[in-house]
């Protein structure tokens, strides 16, 4: 099981570095943005789904990246407890 953590701490780390690419608009983080979005965008979009932004003046806050970082943390302790 602590494997498993360990790979969820990385997934976690790559939400990380997903979410801060796509504040970046330049043309090398583009393609980073889209070969990063095959391994999240498919746990994203559901949560979008569900969960509504928050819109601040000019600025939309999306809450599924923060849900997503919530729903990685129950299941690693989840899997930690065991």
């Amino acid at each position: 099981m602590y494997f498993i953590a360990q790979l969820l701490d990385i997934y976690a780390l790559g939400l990380l570095v997903y979410v801060v690419l796509s504040w970046i608009e330049s043309p090398g983080t583009i393609k980073a943005r889209a070969w990063l979005g095959r391994f999240y965008e498919p746990l994203l979009s559901p949560l979008r789904g569900m969960l509504r932004s928050i819109n601040l003046s000019s600025v939309s806050l999306d809450l599924s990246p923060i849900a997503l970082f919530i729903l990685i943390i129950i299941v690693r302790r989840i899997l930690l407890a065991y």
